[in-house]
């Protein structure tokens, strides 16, 4: 049988009242009678029935997350971010994972509602339309259960969002600065509104580099490692060959790395590659990669706080209002603009200025050695000399 708070005010010899009163820190128990309280739930090994608790407080104590790709690191460090502040106001955090897939993601709303959770963190929920989300989200908004966004959506919540236009010009400018002009893209999904933002930024600096940009070196992608190399694989069976490509996220740029690589290509001698995000891995990647970094911890951290804020407006509205008046009050409150989060350039080893003859295979490479410019076979380039030294910052 389950150890009851009746069990414990038995044993410390008061009644089931006292000993909530001293379990939970509040009333005018004695510091003594608090001791004794707190010491026989400890030899019984009592720990509060939450779901009892709740009933009574009208409170889970619990915040539901909803990711998109639970593999990708990227939102490894943005959920370590929304679970410390969350524990430090007391809640914990029931996490899902959508494999990007709208309908696990509407599931995992409906499940989370049902737990009782009080308030939801989407993250990456961009899909350019998904009218079925919307309403489930505006239904918790409803119900009094605040709703915080992680990155630009057209879902009716205030949302915490990371520079996506600026950090893709940042990088694709920092490609054209190295002399680079034949830069291609590796886009994320079409209809994800992050993998859009990113696009608008790489053409909006070919232009302002006096670049056109070859649309058939805008290659879809789907934001992880296979997509990434699937995509290179298809820009490098293309003449010419770019000498650049920025890719829509860190993990397409591991597989587009992978590609290069078994082409017989040497990065960034042959191919300068930059990514998006900085997840950990980027910096051990050989070469280490450039990329766009993202704050992901205080992203995380940021979105947790956000929500937290309007889960306090949502108590004080419940308190304050009647039925049907604090919904409308929490959503007047859940108005208002992105809190957005800047982003920095982080030049590694993968990218550098063009070799002037262009892209050319190594020696014993699968493939026969080729200018890739031209498609013209040639004899194979043997360096002798030391990579140039190139700035690290981690």
């Amino acid at each position: 049988m389950p150890v009851t708070l009746r069990d414990v005010a038995r044993l410390a010899g008061v009644s089931a009242a006292t000993a909530s009163l001293a379990l939970n820190g509040k009333g005018t128990v004695s510091a003594a009678t608090r001791e004794r309280v707190v010491e026989a739930a400890r030899k019984l090994d009592y720990y509060p029935n939450g779901l009892a608790r709740g009933l009574v407080t009208r409170s889970s104590h619990t915040i539901g997350l909803v990711v998109p790709d639970i593999t990708n690191s990227y939102f490894h460090d943005f959920a370590k971010g929304v679970e410390e502040a969350a524990w430090a106001a007391g809640y914990t955090v029931i996490l899902g994972n959508s494999d990007r897939e709208p309908a696990t993601e509407l599931r995992y709303v409906s499940v989370l509602r049902e737990k009782g959770i009080d308030g939801l963190i989407l993250a990456g929920a961009g899909v350019a339309h998904h009218p079925e989300l919307a309403a489930r989200v505006a239904a918790l908004q409803g119900d009094g259960v605040p709703v915080v966004v992680a990155g630009r959506s057209f879902l009716p919540a205030p949302a915490v969002v990371v520079e996506d236009v600026a950090g893709a010009i940042e990088a694709t400018q920092h490609l054209i600065r190295l002399g680079h002009r034949r830069v291609a893209h590796i886009t994320g999904p079409r209809d994800h509104l992050t993998g859009q933002d990113r696009l608008e930024g790489f053409r909006l600096a070919m232009k302002a580099g006096g670049l056109s940009v070859r649309e058939h070196w805008v290659v879809p992608g789907d934001f992880s490692a296979d997509g990434g190399f699937q995509a290179m694989q298809s820009l490098l069976d293309r003449a010419p060959v770019p000498t650049a490509v920025f890719c829509g996220n860190d993990l397409t740029a591991v597989g587009a790395m992978r590609a290069t690589r078994l082409a017989g290509l040497r990065i960034p001698q042959d191919i300068s590659i930059v990514g998006f995000g900085d997840i950990r891995l980027a910096s051990y990647l050989d070469p280490p990669l450039s990329t766009v970094r993202v704050p992901l911890h205080e992203l995380g951290r940021a979105a947790g706080e956000r929500l937290l804020q309007f889960m306090t407006h949502a108590r004080h509205a419940a308190g304050q209002e009647q039925a049907g008046g604090g919904a409308a009050r929490l959503a007047a409150k859940q108005d208002g603009q992105p809190l957005t989060i800047p982003v920095h350039l982080v030049i590694r080893e993968s990218t550098a200025p063009p070799a002037r003859s262009g892209p050319s295979r190594v020696p014993g490479s699968p493939r026969e050695p080729v200018d890739l410019a031209t498609g013209t076979p040639r004899e194979p380039v043997r360096s002798t000399a030391a990579s140039p030294a190139r700035r690290y910052d981690r």
